[in-house]
């Protein structure tokens, strides 16, 4: 339970965070979910990448999206799909 009270004043801080500066363009996101419970989470962009670079630096890299730990459960959150 704490760390899902943990998640949820993170979500308000991203939230707070989301909202465009005057002249910036609208974050991209990417949908993911946990295979093993199913949670869905649309991921900001700029995360996704900054996790596929760090992957590539530390030659663990696959040609594809990474997968994301889940906060709710030990399953991983996988791609399906980007959202505007």
């Amino acid at each position: 339970k704490k760390r899902k009270n943990e998640m949820a004043e993170i979500e308000d801080l991203l939230l707070d965070w989301e909202l465009p500066f005057e002249g910036q363009k609208k974050e991209t996101y990417y949908n993911y979910h946990c295979q093993k419970c199913g949670y869905k989470e649309e991921v900001p962009a700029f995360i996704v990448d900054e996790m596929k670079a760090m992957d590539k630096l530390d030659n663990l890299g696959s040609p594809g999206m990474p997968i994301l730990e889940c906060p709710y459960c030990p399953g991983g959150m996988v791609y399906k799909g980007e959202k505007e």
